[in-house]
């Protein structure tokens, strides 16, 4: 087989995903401008910002369409942000390499060695699920980097939507049927009890957001509008070290609800083998890793220091990538995610005047951090001191579910 016959599939195939990553990327666009605004993604249909002209079905085609209108509305002339034929185009790359990386690479080969045999033994069409779950979680973190980029804001909707989603996928793709292979699928399994604890604590986090709803529990923060002057992002409240105890007691009762399922996980016996229940309680773990993580830090952090030590919303971003991926990635990208936050704030101080400068949230830099993680997985891998951190051909373990 010639060179040329041999890539052309990778490559249509390729290029097809960047379409897809393409056009997921302008749906991206239209969700960072409208949830934060309250408006609806799905009506109206795409139209200028400026003067209410609808785009025809030519001017949405993403990235294409931004050339085609030369960067200006048809109808006022306005420009148009380039952001929005960056963000697709970023978008379309991302989901073609990693597509690229996740089923065209060669078992054994060094750049395979960062993924799980399983994608490329199952195929595209056998790995849809998982697959579509991806898509959603890419899209989803790009919208919320850009929304907390912009307006220091996490949408809670764009977020649970990621990881409900997520979870549905794995789910799903338990019960899809692939040829026998002999790798588990590319989420971690948590080992033994700790089973049992992924699925207590994730009936923790129901049962507190039950409570919660209902009033049992106190929202912190609750009185944080009346320190933000009209108009601000931000505001000065003092009473943060306070509003830890609300916090405090929500995590208690996921920790409950963890040891709870540890000391009850001998009767998971009878359904353990259960591919569902085992790829759920991988999404548990992972949820409760990730979202875990950054809480207990910010818990520290605040007590410490009398101001918020990160954002919940930087709880829901981890906790969302740790649905969908299992818990050793978010562990990962928290550990990453401050050194672009050090080359920002380096960049800041060197190449801006001092009144020109805007820090940046931390939510951003944890996206970042997940897409290091995904993308220069081999990378992490040849660092001998995170191999074990690293779910690949190290986790060739079990059987495939299917």
């Amino acid at each position: 087989m010639s060179t040329i016959e041999s890539i052309l599939p990778a490559a249509v195939e390729g290029f097809f995903a960047l379409c897809v990553g393409a056009a997921v990327g302008s749906f991206v666009n239209v969700i960072a401008y409208r949830v934060p605004l309250g408006l609806s993604v799905i009506r109206p249909a795409s139209r200028c910002p400026e003067c209410g002209k609808a785009l025809g079905w030519s001017e949405n085609l993403p990235i294409i369409g931004w050339l085609f209108l030369l960067g200006k509305c048809r109808g006022c002339r306005q420009p148009i942000s380039v952001q929005y034929p960056l963000i697709e185009l970023g978008v379309g790359l991302f989901t073609a390499w990693l597509y690229l990386t996740l089923f065209h690479t060669e078992q054994g080969s060094w750049w395979g060695s960062g993924t799980s045999s399983w994608w490329r033994v199952a195929g595209l069409l056998h790995s849809l699920p998982a697959v579509c779950g991806l898509v959603v979680f890419i899209g989803g973190m790009a919208a919320v980097a850009l929304c907390d980029a912009a307006r220091y804001l996490v949408p809670m909707s764009i977020v649970r939507w990621v990881a409900g989603i997520g979870v549905a996928s794995w789910v799903i793709q338990a019960h899809v049927s692939i040829r026998p292979v002999d790798f588990f699928p590319p989420i971690p399994l948590p080992p033994g009890a700790w089973m049992g604890a992924a699925l207590g604590g994730g009936l923790g986090v129901l049962i507190a957001n039950g409570l919660l709803r209902v009033g049992t529990l106190r929202r912190s923060f609750a009185d944080y509008d009346d320190f933000v002057a009209e108009g601000e992002t931000l505001g000065d409240y003092p009473h943060a070290r306070r509003e830890m105890g609300p916090e405090a007691a929500f995590l208690g009762l996921v920790g409950l609800g963890a040891l709870a399922g540890w000391c009850a996980d001998s009767w998971l016996s009878p359904i353990r083998e259960v591919a569902s229940v085992q790829v759920l309680s991988a999404c548990c773990a992972g949820f409760l890793v990730g979202g875990g993580i950054v809480w207990i830090v910010r818990i520290l952090g605040t007590l410490a220091f009398g101001r918020e030590a990160m954002g919940l919303g930087d709880v829901h971003i981890l906790a969302a990538a740790g649905a969908v991926l299992g818990w050793r990635d978010p562990l990962l990208a928290f550990v990453l995610a401050p050194f672009p936050a050090l080359l920002w704030t380096v960049g800041q101080r060197c190449l801006r005047p001092p009144g020109s400068r805007r820090e940046l949230p931390f939510g951003p830099y944890l996206v970042i951090g997940l897409a290091v993680v995904l993308v220069l997985r081999p990378v992490l891998v040849d660092l001998g001191q995170l191999l074990h951190w690293i779910p690949g051909e190290t986790a060739q373990i079990h059987r495939a579910f299917g």
